[in-house]
């Protein structure tokens, strides 16, 4: 993959493959454009996330004042960017800024990955090595654009997709949903999927019970 440069991102956004709003020139670079952070954050609830329970996924907000916000060492916070973007046919990826870095606040933890046609604010995950005090809008991160090999499948539609605000986990809509109940018919269908995937043990348990059956007539026929 290449990295677009500075000026064809700028064509690029000419053509509206690539959408950033707010956008200023002055946050443009050789080949990323920075990002500022929202004057916004969210904490967990809990201090033990079960990610199947939505209950301890549930956060509160803390305003970032004008004078700042103390950021703990070692505590999470999530947040998001000030621009909200729309990437067609890139890769966006979100990269902490060297800046942030020297003062050991890293922006993100494995959510730096954009996917073809998201579109929406970046949220960001905060954690601080160092008690350190952040502002409203101050440069967070950088965003980079990926060129693609390939004829594009899929663009994203994900459980991400539109945010508009600092987004909490969602992880427990990664797991099946169990029905509350199951109709006649519905058991009727699931049999024939578990029959299915397991067709040798079917098959193997319907001999068993066939050889029983025969070993009962011939102790019949002998009475």
């Amino acid at each position: 993959m290449a990295i677009l440069t500075d000026s064809e991102i700028i064509k690029q956004m000419g053509k509206g493959i690539i959408e950033i709003s707010p956008f200023n020139i002055e946050q443009l670079n050789s080949n990323s454009y920075d990002v500022t952070l929202y004057p916004e954050l969210k904490v967990y609830l809990h201090d033990i996330i079960n990610p199947k329970d939505p209950d301890t996924l549930i956060t509160r907000t803390i305003k970032i004042s004008e004078d700042g916000f103390l950021l703990e060492k070692g505590q999470c916070y999530l947040a998001r960017t000030n621009e909200y973007t729309y990437t067609h046919n890139f890769v966006p990826i979100l990269q902490g800024k060297s800046s942030t870095g020297r003062i050991f606040l890293s922006v993100h933890q494995t959510a730096g990955y954009g996917d073809i046609g998201f579109r929406g604010y970046w949220t960001l995950n905060l954690l601080p090595h160092k008690t350190v005090r952040i502002f409203p809008y101050m440069k967070i991160g950088q965003l980079e654009y990926h060129t693609i090999e390939g004829e594009i499948g899929t663009r994203y539609h994900g459980k991400y997709q539109n945010s508009d605000e600092i987004e909490a986990s969602k992880i427990n809509q990664d797991f099946p949903q169990k029905p509350l109940f199951v109709t006649a018919d519905k058991q009727k269908v699931l049999d024939i999927i578990n029959r299915e995937n397991n067709k040798d043990e079917y098959i193997q348990k319907m001999t068993n019970k066939s050889k029983t059956k025969s070993t009962k007539k011939v102790t019949k026929s002998k009475k």
